[in-house]
């Protein structure tokens, strides 16, 4: 009833009974005061039955919350201080206009502004601040306007002191005074969850040291709770949190997150990544896995500096140029064959040597591509080489989800657009490409998996090294100069037949299932027993909506009913007075026409803004 697609039935059942047993001992007890009209006493028990249903349903609905939150870990303390934190964030969440997205104001369908979002997770500490870092990577989901803003995201942090890192760094060392030289205990950078210091080893070694931060584990943990479960009430609250998914981004965020910060993973990803790059123009510092753990990691210190601050105008044009290409054709190279990739290879994570030579560096964030996206990312390319809007359809459907069926003819409209902006025969495949592409994505609700998200971001932040190294450099033309890495499509006889040779075993499999599903077919049909089933209201689109109508008839009806017998409880002229001239019936009747309105105000106003909403989408 209020609300009812959320009301469980035992909930009903319960409020019911409660509602009817509570009518019945008034009914019964005006008999008892000498009413002479039981049919009034009856008139009487029937709203009061209906308010204190309607009453209990509320209530439980108001004291009950998502049974999905997680657990917290830690007890009751740890239960308190996550309950806690999570209020203090909603406070923070309705300070910034948030309020209605998290039930404390009236629930709004419309997305948020990025400047409200960017303020909340600012202002709420660093794990928001590094969820909303990971929204910004999603303009499929939240929109190109909310992902700009949302980029801009930062959180300082003030560095800890020698003596706790020191501390932290000999409880994963023991032996640190056999193993170290020396260490600069100045931090070469200070980020939320680790210290990076340049160290030498008594081997001769120059290394840098990564240390986690003394305490940060229990504050992720706690905060990661806060996440999911803001997250959890902001999808019961709002339509566009429940459209983006943010629970699942949010549990898929602290999962990460948690994976994070055990460093033995961050090592195991740079040995992939070693051997992903073998036999290209692009390194890799060498990991001591030996003096590596779950809170430190010790590798190759590399000389030179990032692209981001190296002075490339002294490097010669060619030079800029070759480089340009190895980078190109290591990390997309990568991609394209199914190896291990660097998800983050922005200008800070990319080094330049005095001689040269490129590393990359920072492993937090890696990802594997499978076959299917492989193939995806191969015909992305060769659709904006051949200026193909239908071969750009396919990649993007191959390696994305919808909830409901994807107009292909808006969806082609749209790439055909970004082609003739953005994608022009003469022009490089530039960020804000790629960024268009993704709000097409975005507006015809097609949805990245988190590894074809990872492919996107990590093309993004690329292009942004190319551009850093070598501005102007052509992409395409870069991944066409890659050697064994060509086109999906195959230009020569020999590529052909080895093409027709492969999807012929893939096919094996079918043709050997095909006579006996056609026997069994033509078996059901003679015997006249093949039948289709089809499931009505199959879609959740038509559910909601078949379930919207029967909740505003059922309050429509209850409404009526309420008005019918307040007029009945009008018309008595006896019984008992609660004042000289208010009787109970009277007071009884008044309340039920009040409640009567509420609801029959409540159906339409429901009515007019699905019907907003209706107009809006179109």
């Amino acid at each position: 009833m209020l609300g009812a697609n959320r009301v469980s039935w035992v909930r009903a059942i319960v409020a019911g009974i409660i509602g009817v047993v509570v009518g019945t001992a008034v009914g019964t007890a005006l008999v008892q005061l000498d009413v002479n009209d039981d049919s009034s006493a009856v008139g009487v028990a029937i709203v009061t039955a209906i308010l204190v249903s309607v009453g209990l349903i509320v209530a439980m609905q108001l004291i009950s919350r998502p049974r999905s939150a997680p657990r917290s870990r830690g007890g009751i303390g740890g239960s308190l201080r996550v309950a806690g934190r999570t209020s203090e964030v909603l406070r923070i969440a309705a300070r910034h206009g948030l309020g209605p997205y998290v039930g404390r104001r009236r629930s709004s369908d419309r997305p948020p502004s990025g400047a409200q979002l960017r303020g909340a997770l600012e202002e709420s500490g660093v794990v928001f601040v590094k969820f909303g870092q990971v929204l910004a990577d999603r303009p499929d989901l939240v929109g190109p306007a909310i992902a700009e803003e949302l980029s801009s995201l930062h959180h300082q942090v003030t560095p800890l002191g020698r003596e706790v890192m020191e501390t932290a760094l000999r409880s994963e060392i023991p032996d640190f005074d056999d193993i170290f030289e020396s260490i600069d205990w100045d931090p070469l950078g200070s980020a939320s969850i680790a210290q990076v210091y340049q160290a030498k080893l008594k081997d001769g070694s120059d290394v840098v040291v990564k240390i986690r931060r003394p305490g940060i584990e229990d504050e992720v943990r706690r905060d990661g709770q806060v996440v999911r479960r803001v997250s959890q009430l902001a999808e019961r609250h709002s339509d566009w949190a429940r459209n983006i998914g943010l629970a699942g981004l949010a549990s898929s965020f602290v999962a990460d997150l948690e994976r994070e910060l055990d460093y033995a993973g961050e090592a195991r990803a740079a040995a992939e990544l070693a051997t992903t790059f073998e036999d290209a123009e692009l390194e890799v510092p060498a990991v001591r896995s030996d003096l590596s753990g779950a809170t430190v990691l010790v590798m190759e210190r590399v000389p030179g500096v990032t692209l981001a601050a190296a002075e490339l105008d002294r490097m010669p044009t060619e030079l800029r140029r070759q480089k340009a290409i190895s980078l190109v054709g290591a990390h997309v190279g990568a991609m394209l064959k199914g190896g291990r990739f660097h998800a983050d290879p922005h200008p800070g994570n990319v080094m330049l040597t005095p001689e040269g030579q490129i590393y990359l560096i920072d492993f937090g964030a890696t990802g594997v591509l499978s076959p299917t996206e492989q193939s995806s990312l191969g015909s992305l390319f060769l659709g904006i080489r051949l200026r193909e809007p239908t071969m750009l359809r396919d990649a993007l459907l191959a390696v994305s989800e919808s909830d409901g069926p994807v107009d292909t003819v808006r969806l082609d409209r749209s790439l055909s657009h970004l082609l003739v902006e953005h994608l022009q025969p003469d022009e490089n495949i530039g960020p804000e490409a790629i960024v268009e592409l993704l709000a097409i994505m975005s507006d015809n609700q097609l949805k990245l998996p988190a590894s074809a998200s990872s492919m996107f971001r990590s093309l993004l932040t690329i292009l942004a090294s190319i551009e850093r190294l070598a501005p102007g450099f052509p992409l395409l033309d870069g991944i066409e100069e890659l050697g064994d890495v060509q086109s999906p499509v195959p230009s020569t006889p020999e590529e052909f037949a080895q093409l027709a040779r492969e999807e012929t075993f893939k096919l094996l499999p079918l043709l050997q299932r095909a006579p006996r599903l056609t026997d069994s077919i033509a078996t059901r049909l003679e015997r006249g027993d093949l039948s289709i089933r089809a499931r009505a209201f199959a879609h959740p689109d038509d559910r909601r909506f078949i379930a919207s109508l029967v909740n505003r008839a059922v309050l429509a009806f209850i409404a009526v009913g309420l008005g019918l017998v307040s007029a009945m409880l009008f018309g008595l002229d006896k019984g008992p007075y609660l004042t000289t001239n208010l009787s109970v019936y009277d007071f009884l009747a008044s309340i039920g026409l009040l409640a009567g309105a509420v609801l029959i105000m409540r159906v339409v106003m429901e009515a007019l803004d699905t019907d907003t909403r209706t107009t809006a989408e179109r």
